[in-house]
């Protein structure tokens, strides 16, 4: 026999984790809490590599998703981006251009700027702040992606003539993506409210599911409230959906809400 470990997420996986495996009450130790709040177990198995010891928590991967209700209603708090296709950012001038994008946080990998003219190659952003042709890596210049800055300097033998085209997706608030599956919620944040707001945070559609809820105290048009929940999307039937939230409000405003991925 060999001693392990095993780290879960809940009491009720637990359980079927013992089932499964045939455990006996006396065969484990614990359950304990480690540091992230997960549930983690000593247990007797067959003779094989050893694992005691505590295993580390996980390194998170922070974010913030965004949605915007226009009154007391449900809204689907994740991934909140909009496409922007074909925007005239303005006259290329001079062998390049200087100038912004017009709308948001710029999402990075998204951009594409071109030509109206048709002589000047295709430039992308490299996900890093670096403008390049298309398919190489030569440097065309710079991009902000919060302040939407953009620099592009054309190669001489290959200017850009008339407007710089731009295609790209933007979000609004930074760092935007979807919520992961298993996630610990750390804050919920409303702008362009008045008043308090409450909420409630559910894990599925049906809201069957409460996750955490709340009043948020709003000064100045914004309130910001921390939370410390382990949520999960488990109870959601549609699997396209797993990457959000549903939050209620009694108000009309925008909802952050910020995650830290969990395993």
């Amino acid at each position: 026999m060999a001693v392990r470990t095993k780290t879960l997420m809940s009491e009720v996986d637990l359980a079927n984790f013992m089932n499964q495996n045939g455990l006996s009450v006396d065969s484990v130790t614990g359950p304990f809490t480690n540091s992230s709040g997960h549930l983690f177990i000593f247990y007797d198995a067959p003779a094989g590599p050893s694992s005691v010891g505590l295993l580390p928590a996980p390194s998170p991967a922070a974010g913030v998703s965004f949605a915007s209700a226009s009154g007391a209603s449900t809204v689907e708090v994740g991934e909140s981006r909009t496409v922007v296709s074909g925007e005239v950012v303005g006259a290329i001038s001079g062998g390049g251009y200087t100038g912004t994008l017009t709308s948001g946080y710029v999402v990075p990998g998204t951009v594409e700027l071109t030509d109206s003219g048709g002589t000047g190659p295709t430039i992308v952003d490299n996900g890093s702040g670096i403008l390049v042709e298309k398919g190489t890596a030569t440097r065309r210049g710079t991009i902000n992606y919060s302040t939407k800055a953009i620099t592009v300097t054309y190669a001489y033998n290959g200017i850009g003539t008339g407007n710089l085209l731009a295609d790209y997706q933007w979000s609004a608030v930074p760092d935007a993506g979807p919520v992961p599956e298993v996630a610990r919620l750390t804050q919920i944040t409303v702008t362009g409210a008045a008043g308090n707001i409450a909420f409630e945070i559910y894990e599925d559609e049906a809201k069957t599911k409460l996750a955490v809820s709340g009043t948020i105290v709003v000064v100045g048009g914004i309130g910001t409230l921390a939370l410390d929940h382990i949520s999960r999307t488990m109870e959601t039937v549609d699997l396209t959906k797993r990457d959000r939230r549903w939050v209620v409000v009694d108000g009309a405003c925008d909802v952050n809400l910020y995650w830290e991925r969990v395993g």
